[in-house]
């Protein structure tokens, strides 16, 4: 991993600094937006926090595919007083993606290997020998993943809107939105949607024909079950976020998504990811079709030291953001003390 390189403002974005009392940066704080060399790629993390010798917390976003850095950032306040919170755009993704990039490293083993230098980087970095990890939709299986690999790094693992066994959560999306648009009467959608036909989808194309179905699938949620927030996040305007990001983060929908996501066809953590040794949180919100039904059956599957499922009525699939204060409040509750205890040499056990 190279030396960190900091943003030129306006042309590659910049994070204000942790104030003070005094209207000053905060000594102590950190409020970093930096370019680091993980693998054979050069990716961009946000670092911020009151504290640099509070726990560490790793985001690992799929909204959409690895880029979610500009959400987190606007509801990421609270959590800022108590951890440093890393922001990871992912190789190919948002704020990482540059022309040229090889479509034959967007693997789940060179992004899970990707993750794991930024977390060696981070325990290096701040002294800390475990870290709490936050995934979210996509990002849940980089997550377990990792785990898998390195379970010692990890005080905890919260897996917000878990990707659990991606042709079945398609299929079910696609019956969820054909139903939708039939008993609303919109036969233009429902044409649509048969032409398409069922997942999964391949080539070109197929990015566009799964955005779909999320659109559908969140907007006749929010209508079924009176979710004012259900609709897929827009990207928030922070100064992280430049509206070139705004534009990769749309291409990476498009090239990025088409790379990795075929390759997530044949994912079942209900028979694959059965053992997870660290503290697991799953936190599902109301969506009864990929935070549901299938969330339930790997809750019951899973063994690990702890294990607790959460739901969140208010929320569709993405409860970090949509009930981010209830959300952050319990982080600060219920993960948080788990990092409290500490070696004899001072570093987090």
């Amino acid at each position: 991993m190279s030396t960190p390189t900091a943003p030129i403002p306006g042309l590659r974005g910049s994070t204000p600094p942790i104030l003070g009392p005094d209207d000053r940066p905060l000594p102590g704080s950190i409020a970093s937006l930096e370019r680091i060399h993980l693998g054979d790629a050069a990716q961009w993390v946000l670092l911020r926090g009151r504290d640099t010798t509070n726990p560490v917390l790793l985001f690992v976003s799929g909204c959409p595919v690895g880029s979610a850095m500009a959400q987190l950032r606007r509801h990421s306040g609270e959590l800022e007083d108590r951890f440093t919170v890393v922001a990871w755009e992912l190789r190919g993704t948002g704020k990482s993606l540059r022309a040229g990039f090889p479509g034959a490293a967007m693997t789940v083993r060179q992004l899970t290997a990707d993750a794991l230098d930024l977390v060696g980087h981070l325990r290096t970095r701040f002294g800390q020998r475990k870290i709490v990890l936050v995934g979210h939709a996509l990002g849940t299986v980089l997550a377990i993943r990792m785990i898998q690999e390195r379970p010692e790094w990890f005080h905890a693992y919260v897996g917000v809107g878990q990707l659990v066994n991606p042709a079945e959560h398609d299929r079910a999306a696609w019956q969820y939105a054909l139903d939708g648009a039939l008993r609303r009467g919109q036969d233009r959608v429902a044409r649509r949607l048969r032409r398409h036909g069922p997942p999964p989808y391949q080539r070109w194309g197929m990015a566009l024909r799964y955005a779909l179905l999320d659109r559908l699938r969140s907007r006749y949620l929010g209508e079924d079950l009176g979710l004012p927030d259900a609709a897929p996040a827009r990207v928030p305007h922070t100064g992280e976020f430049t509206p070139l990001d705004r534009m990769r983060r749309r291409l990476g929908l498009v090239r990025t998504f088409r790379l990795v996501y075929p390759r997530l066809q044949k994912l079942d953590l209900t028979t694959q990811a059965t053992r997870l040794d660290v503290p697991v949180y799953l936190v599902a919100g109301a969506d009864v079709i990929g935070d549901g039904k299938l969330v339930e059956r790997y809750y019951d599957a899973l063994v690990a030291p702890h294990k607790e499922l959460l739901r969140y009525e208010r929320s569709a699939h993405a409860p970090c953001f949509e009930e981010a204060e209830r959300f952050n409040r319990w982080l600060v509750a219920t993960v948080l003390p788990r990092t409290a205890r500490q070696d004899t040499d001072g570093l987090v056990a």
